[in-house]
């Protein structure tokens, strides 16, 4: 939490979140299946190819990005609500979720 800045109800937090640069894993995910999917690869193929990637990917280092997100929040009821979660949801993910927008 970089700054917090509250005026009665509603809040605004400066916050650096860091996370796994899921956008990277899943392309490289996405790249190797490519010549099993140009081969019509069946399920079980497709199981072993993604349990592989999984397995070797967890004896990595892995890469991680920050994001500096402004969380915006209002207090409904007593309790603190994240107004801009798709901001702080894409930060968590690494940019996944514009990546997935990207794709689309």
């Amino acid at each position: 939490v970089n700054r917090v800045e509250e005026n009665g109800n509603v809040s605004e937090l400066d916050v650096t979140i860091k996370a796994v640069n899921l956008t990277k894993y899943l392309t490289e995910f996405m790249v190797s299946l490519k010549p099993l999917v140009e081969s019509n690869m069946g399920e079980e193929a497709f199981q072993k190819k993604s349990l592989e990637y999984f397995e070797n990917l967890t004896k990595k280092e892995l890469d991680y990005t920050e994001t500096d997100v402004i969380v915006h929040m209002e207090k409904v009821d007593g309790e603190w609500k994240v107004i801009n979660t798709e901001d702080v949801l894409t930060a968590i993910f690494g940019g996944l979720t514009d990546a997935a927008a990207d794709f689309n």
